[in-house]
């Protein structure tokens, strides 16, 4: 159940459901089992044209304390013809669990039957969402934000979480950087034996356990390959984001 701060008005949604439908935009309001509001999805016309013009990538993202009832906004862009970014939906979601943001995304699709030719989703490396995509889009590339992928790796390669000395992080991080941006297949193999004979066991352990396996996903070499349009992040949301912050 919604704590009570967090409750959004009813009357007030309902209205908001009505207006979006006299304009032509969606404004969809979905509930849990006990009727508690978990999400307020919204897509204007113009959102859903420029959606259907360019499907193949799409950017998802959320910012968090915009609105009172610090319920994370979920943002969708897409990138158009000239590479300029073009907003597709947003969703207030009261929380980020998988029944929340498979509601979000099922929503998305039924409004927009031209998701099913998505290619790309560009995202961060959170497990429920990724689980997500990947199960409403199986035919789609799932990339990882370049920049969300450095900051993982700064936050989990630590003194205090490896055991290791200030002096073994710092090139354990020089190397991952290298590791990041791998040119190739070849290029990438290299560079994790580097690390793998360079670093501490624990290091290369943890890339080989939470990492390897979905390289395709983060290495820049390889996610060209996989339609990514030349994006390696999601900048583009994080711009649109900030400027949302100093408006509200």
């Amino acid at each position: 159940m919604l704590p009570r701060e967090r409750r959004l008005p009813e009357e007030e949604l309902k209205e908001a459901e009505k207006t979006g439908f006299l304009t032509g935009s969606v404004v969809e309001v979905f509930h849990d089992f006990n009727n508690q509001v978990q999400g307020v999805f919204y897509q204007d016309e113009e959102m859903q044209k420029i959606f259907s013009a360019y499907c193949d990538i799409v950017f998802v993202d959320a910012t968090y304390k915009l609105n009172d009832l610090r319920m994370p906004l979920y943002v969708i862009m897409i990138e158009d013809s000239l590479g300029q970014s073009e907003v597709a939906a947003i969703c207030l979601l009261n929380s980020e669990e998988k029944p929340v943001l498979q509601h979000l995304i099922k929503c998305f699709q039924k409004h927009n039957p031209d998701s099913s030719g998505i290619k790309v989703i560009m995202a961060d490396k959170d497990i429920v969402e990724r689980d997500v995509f990947k199960e409403e889009f199986p035919d789609a590339s799932l990339l990882i934000c370049k920049f969300h992928v450095l900051r993982t790796f700064n936050r989990e390669i630590t003194t205090e979480k490896m055991g290791i000395s200030s002096a073994q992080r710092y090139v354990a991080l020089e190397l991952i950087q290298k590791l990041v941006h791998s040119s190739s297949e070849e290029d990438y193999n290299a560079n994790l034996k580097l690390i793998e004979t360079t670093c501490p066991r624990q290091i290369f352990n943890y890339i080989d356990t939470n990492w390897h396996n979905i390289r395709n996903e983060w290495v820049l070499g390889l996610t060209y390959f996989e339609g990514s349009l030349m994006n390696t992040t999601n900048n583009r949301i994080e711009s649109f984001n900030q400027k949302l912050k100093t408006s509200y």
